[in-house]
Protein backbone atom coordinates (compact mmCIF):
# COMPACT_ATOMS: atom_id res chain seq x y z
CA UNK A 1 0.00 0.00 0.00
CA UNK A 2 2.83 2.57 1.00
CA UNK A 3 4.28 2.31 -2.50
CA UNK A 4 0.84 2.75 -4.26
CA UNK A 5 1.03 6.41 -1.90
CA UNK A 6 4.28 6.56 -3.40
CA UNK A 7 3.53 6.27 -7.40
CA UNK A 8 0.61 8.57 -6.47
CA UNK A 9 2.34 11.10 -5.13
CA UNK A 10 5.29 11.00 -7.82
CA UNK A 11 2.53 10.84 -10.34
CA UNK A 12 0.38 13.63 -8.97
CA UNK A 13 3.31 16.09 -7.98
CA UNK A 14 6.25 15.75 -10.88
CA UNK A 15 8.33 15.10 -8.51
CA UNK A 16 11.04 11.24 -8.92
CA UNK A 17 9.75 8.42 -7.03
CA UNK A 18 13.39 8.42 -5.44
CA UNK A 19 12.76 12.19 -4.56
CA UNK A 20 9.34 11.85 -2.79
CA UNK A 21 10.70 8.54 -0.69
CA UNK A 22 13.64 10.44 0.43
CA UNK A 23 11.23 13.64 1.84
CA UNK A 24 8.37 11.39 3.17
CA UNK A 25 10.90 9.51 5.14
CA UNK A 26 12.58 12.27 6.22
CA UNK A 27 11.21 13.03 10.43
CA UNK A 28 12.19 17.25 9.63
CA UNK A 29 10.20 17.26 6.48
CA UNK A 30 7.30 19.50 7.04
CA UNK A 31 4.97 21.69 4.26
CA UNK A 32 2.12 24.49 4.99
CA UNK A 33 -0.12 24.85 2.49
CA UNK A 34 1.83 27.30 0.19
CA UNK A 35 4.74 24.43 0.63
CA UNK A 36 2.74 21.86 -0.06
CA UNK A 37 1.39 24.11 -2.97
CA UNK A 38 5.07 24.47 -4.42
CA UNK A 39 5.77 20.78 -3.85
CA UNK A 40 2.94 19.99 -6.32
CA UNK A 41 0.87 17.63 -3.32
CA UNK A 42 -2.54 20.12 -3.86
CA UNK A 43 -3.92 22.40 -6.49
CA UNK A 44 -5.05 25.51 -4.61
CA UNK A 45 -4.71 26.65 -0.61
CA UNK A 46 -8.22 27.67 0.15
CA UNK A 47 -8.72 30.76 2.77
CA UNK A 48 -6.10 33.41 2.88
CA UNK A 49 -5.34 34.81 -0.52
CA UNK A 50 -1.57 35.24 0.20
CA UNK A 51 0.86 33.23 1.99
CA UNK A 52 1.92 34.76 5.14
CA UNK A 53 5.28 36.63 5.31
CA UNK A 54 7.67 36.01 8.46
CA UNK A 55 9.28 39.47 9.72
CA UNK A 56 12.86 39.62 9.75
CA UNK A 57 13.33 39.16 13.13
CA UNK A 58 11.70 35.44 12.80
CA UNK A 59 13.58 34.67 9.70
CA UNK A 60 16.83 36.02 11.10
CA UNK A 61 16.37 33.63 13.89
CA UNK A 62 15.08 30.78 11.83
CA UNK A 63 18.18 31.09 9.58
CA UNK A 64 20.09 31.09 12.40
CA UNK A 65 18.84 27.81 14.03
CA UNK A 66 19.10 26.06 10.79
CA UNK A 67 22.83 26.85 10.88
CA UNK A 68 24.20 25.92 13.97
CA UNK A 69 22.85 21.75 15.57
CA UNK A 70 20.89 21.87 18.56
CA UNK A 71 23.40 21.86 21.60
CA UNK A 72 21.63 19.50 23.50
CA UNK A 73 19.88 16.59 21.72
CA UNK A 74 16.54 15.07 23.24
CA UNK A 75 15.15 11.48 22.51
CA UNK A 76 11.17 11.56 23.35
CA UNK A 77 11.62 14.53 26.09
CA UNK A 78 15.00 12.78 27.91
CA UNK A 79 18.53 14.71 28.16
CA UNK A 80 20.98 13.09 26.60
CA UNK A 81 23.11 13.43 29.17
Amino acid sequence: MQSQIYLIMATRSGKSLRQIIRDTKRVDFYLDAWKAQEYGLIDKVLGASTAPVPDSETAAEEATTEASPPSELTIHGRSSS
